[in-house]
């Protein structure tokens, strides 16, 4: 099993915040909000 990875965020109150950080479940969700219609022009 890989190891979990974290974002490592400071909140408003210089609070540290681990977000786990989700795997994409396909590659159309890895690339979402990914524009790759312009580089296939």
């Amino acid at each position: 099993m890989l190891p979990t990875k974290f974002d490592i965020e400071v909140n408003k109150d210089n609070e540290i915040v681990l977000k786990k950080q989700k795997k994409p479940e396909s590659l159309k969700e890895l690339f979402d909000g990914f524009d790759y219609k312009k580089i296939l022009v």
